[in-house]
């Protein structure tokens, strides 16, 4: 009898524990939109058709990135986190180059357009007791991040403008050139960031925070001009989380 009761007891406390558990877990959702400063590592770029032949410093450009947020809230510090975003990347140029022996300004940039899906391990500190269970009080959290990104690529675009002298003849004019083929379809990388969120549990909260993208795969895809090149990206966004 004793061995029962004991048996009931163990029982009972798995059962309350499970119960525990699984309803500590949350799933949240939300929206985030914000800025993308954009670079390449690696390689200088180059662009060679016809005539033309580019060999290119590429710089910091600003782009931008948007999109969902699933959160599970596994306790009350950790989560999992996953995200469908758009973001745009790329870099600019802005340096004299040498078109069919003439030398002219170049103001250009590349548009790199992602379909984003990162899976990220999120840490974060926990509102201090506000009082009763039915009136929560809103307060800040900070929260750190890191996980893995694979993006499919949508767009790939070359524009700007060319100004100078061709052959004696002021010259001022803009262009816009498809690169579809010298850029690969893929991406993955890592990502770390941080920020902070203000708002209370099971009600709406708005957050800010800063990543950190760099990729892992050479996305260099065109073997004429035989360069190399990787996505890196901070990222500054805001959103709401319901």
């Amino acid at each position: 009898m004793l061995n029962y009761h004991i048996r009931i007891i163990i029982l009972s406390i798995i059962i309350l524990f499970s119960y525990n558990v699984s309803h500590s877990q949350s799933l949240d959702f939300g929206l985030k939109t914000g800025l993308n400063t954009s670079y390449f590592h690696g390689d200088r770029y180059s662009f060679i058709e016809d005539d033309v032949r580019l060999i290119l410093d590429p710089t910091i450009a600003v782009r931008f990135t948007g999109g969902g947020i699933a959160r599970l809230n596994i306790t009350p510090v950790f989560s999992l986190q996953t995200e469908v975003l758009y973001s745009t990347k790329g870099a600019r140029f802005d340096e004299d180059i040498e078109v069919r022996g003439q030398t002219l300004g170049l103001d250009g940039n590349i548009t790199l357009g992602y379909i984003e899906t990162p899976l990220l391990f999120r840490f974060s500190t926990t509102l201090p007791d506000r009082g009763p269970l039915f009136y929560p009080k809103p307060g800040m959290t900070y929260n750190i991040y890191t996980g893995g990104v694979a993006a499919y690529r949508t767009r790939a675009t070359f524009s700007g403008e060319l100004t100078g002298d061709l052959f004696g003849v002021p010259f001022d004019e803009e262009f816009k050139n498809r690169v579809w083929r010298q850029f690969s379809d893929i991406d993955y990388g890592v990502v770390i960031g941080g920020g902070f969120e203000y708002g209370a549990d099971d009600e709406t909260k708005y957050f800010i925070d800063v990543r950190y993208m760099l990729g892992f795969m050479d996305i260099g895809e065109d073997r004429e001009t035989n360069f190399s090149l990787r996505n890196a990206n901070i990222a500054i966004t805001m959103g709401i989380m319901f």
